[in-house]
């Protein structure tokens, strides 16, 4: 079943469809020969600082659409990215995580803006491997998990700007973007994953566990995130069931738990 999902995936990588993302960028970045591959992305909506030209618009013409940068950094959708941010350093539990947004009424999920540390830079590590980006895909694989707008940025994940050199920041970088396509192309195929309704169905009072079930019962899938800094068992977790996105699963467990800065996708 796995190797059919991987296979499925790799197939929806080579013909990528629009799907309800946001990716900003610096308008000088339009200049760069990856701005047009970014054209052929999954992004249906682009966000240009501090805004796009005629050139920009020209170039684009019909693929994506303009968002304003205003319309992104609300304050209900930084009150997200805040509360988030702690939730990935493992400073607030899922319990508190779940207080601080699940009332904001938040437009754009993001996690770094102009105006903020880059997410490598507000994640740092916490080993003494200066190359570990653990929390940094953490809190991407969230921000991709979770219901709502998703806005990935070019400091974030380089699709408009030349990769950094060999080393600390291309490792974090390109750990970024492994999970990246597929999980914007399966937001695209389930619906649940844009719009929800969202279920919590467990959220640790410490570090460790949430667990949310999106969609209709039967018709819609179970996420586990684990914010604390060693495995936790979930419970009832199939792994010929669970999908091969987020390498969540720890197997060396006396039975299947929920790795350190692990994301687990089961689907009904």
């Amino acid at each position: 079943m796995m190797l059919c999902l991987l296979v499925g995936l790799a197939i929806r990588q080579e013909a990528p469809e629009r799907t309800e993302a946001i990716y900003r960028m610096p308008a000088s970045e339009a200049s760069s020969p990856r701005f047009r591959e970014l054209l052929d992305d999954e992004f249906d909506t682009l966000c240009v600082d501090p805004a796009p030209n005629a050139s920009i618009r020209a170039t684009v013409g019909k693929k994506l659409a303009f968002i304003e940068a205003k319309l992104l950094d609300t304050a209900a959708n930084r009150k997200w990215r805040d509360a988030t941010i702690d939730f990935a350093n493992g400073k607030i539990s899922p319990k508190a995580w779940v207080a601080r947004t699940s009332k904001l009424h938040e437009t754009v999920h993001w996690l770094s803006n102009p105006n903020t540390p880059n997410l490598r830079e507000a994640t740092p590590s916490q080993t003494a491997d200066p190359t570990y980006s653990g929390r940094s895909v953490f809190a991407e694989m969230l921000l991709l998990a979770w219901p709502g707008r998703p806005c990935l940025t070019s400091t974030d994940c380089w699709l408009t700007r030349d990769l950094p050199d060999a080393g600390r920041l291309q490792s974090w970088v390109l750990a970024m973007n492994d999970w990246r396509g597929p999980m914007l192309s399966f937001r695209h195929d389930r619906p649940e994953m844009a719009h929800g309704p969202i279920q919590v169905l467990r959220a640790d009072g410490k570090p460790g566990l949430l667990i949310v079930h999106l969609g209709k019962k039967g018709k819609g899938m179970t996420l586990y995130f684990n914010n604390s800094q060693h495995s936790v068992d979930g419970g009832k977790i199939d792994p010929e069931k669970v999908l091969p996105m987020g390498n969540g699963l720890d197997m060396d467990a006396a039975k299947p738990s929920v790795r350190s800065l692990g994301m687990v996708i089961l689907p009904d």
